[in-house]
């Protein structure tokens, strides 16, 4: 090796390849910490919408609002619990709450849960399931579309379709 190329050799080993770098910027910007890295771990979530109880004999609107604790540092696992209303039910429930992808300002969320419910000439449990979407405003404020299916005493419902905002401190 002549002394004239190493230099050269020096300087091919210093330049990093473009794609590595184009690849490892894009991840960054995908995995980019949204409002929900930041935020807290307390929410109150108001939840308005249309509920169909009943194979669709009873419909009209409905809502909730719940208490939702995150799990976890990452604002992925939820436990929520609150009140449910609608044409013709009240309730109390509790469920959990799975939101991905993790660390961005939007994401998918998986709700399942149950409790009790009241309704005319009906009191006891109640199960639910459903899914949606939300979008961090800021690390106070999420808005949310979702929707859930529940099942009760032998009768399909109540099954609502919210969109809602949650408030974090």
């Amino acid at each position: 090796m002549r002394m004239s190329q190493a230099p050269e050799i020096v300087r091919r080993a210093r330049v990093p390849r473009i794609g590595p770098v184009v690849l490892a910027f894009v991840a960054c910007l995908a995995a980019r910490p949204g409002a929900a890295q930041d935020s807290p771990a307390n929410r109150l979530r108001v939840e308005a919408g249309y509920s169909v109880n009943h194979e669709g004999d009873d419909k009209g609107p409905g809502g909730a609002v719940r208490y939702v604790r995150a799990l976890d540092f990452d604002d992925t696992f939820r436990l929520e619990t609150g009140l449910i209303a609608g044409n013709p039910y009240l309730g109390l429930d509790a469920g959990l709450e799975f939101r991905f992808p993790r660390r961005t300002r939007w994401g998918v969320v998986l709700r399942a849960g149950g409790g009790l419910l009241l309704e005319d000439g009906f009191f006891g449990f109640h199960a639910r399931g459903g899914g949606g979407v939300e979008f961090d405003l800021n690390p106070r404020l999420a808005l949310r579309a979702t929707g859930q299916a529940g099942y009760h005493d032998g009768f399909i419902g109540p099954h609502v379709m919210y969109v809602g905002m949650d408030y974090r401190w």
